[in-house]
């Protein structure tokens, strides 16, 4: 597959972004909307996963957008778990750094269950917090 060099670097958060975010996080709490962001991984990170277990896998720049605007954080690389950097590979278009449809229907099951499971709790902390 198609290597990138230099791997592309996850930029800070432009202050100017700042408003458009706390307009988003506004939103959100005015209309009651639960937010959930996922961290979609790419495949050279999964790659260097695998050998560098100490890299966060979710940039700080994402934990700070969804704090901003209240939401929370799902780790997309998760959907990747177990599997060798030669699986990993499978997963993506080796031309260009899209899933092909191995890779697609493996992210597709973890959003299921991702969705299904932080449903659960949010309905956890609503039962609780209406408990007298």
């Amino acid at each position: 597959g198609v290597e990138l060099n230099p791997v592309p670097v996850f930029p800070p958060i432009n202050p100017a972004c700042l408003p458009s975010m706390d307009e988003i996080g506004e939103f959100l709490r005015r209309h009651e909307l639960p937010c959930l962001v996922v961290q979609l991984p790419l495949r050279h990170e999964l790659i260097k996963q695998l050998k560098d277990t100490e890299t966060p896998r979710i940039p700080e720049q994402t934990y700070q957008f969804a704090t901003r605007i209240g939401a929370t954080v799902a780790d997309g690389s998760e959907a990747f778990m177990g599997l060798a950097a030669a699986g990993i590979r499978d997963c993506w278009l080796p031309i260009d750094g899209l899933w092909g449809q191995t890779g697609s229907d493996r992210f597709a099951r973890y959003m299921v269950n991702t969705i299904r499971d932080w449903e659960q709790k949010r309905a956890g902390k609503l039962q609780q917090a209406q408990t007298p």
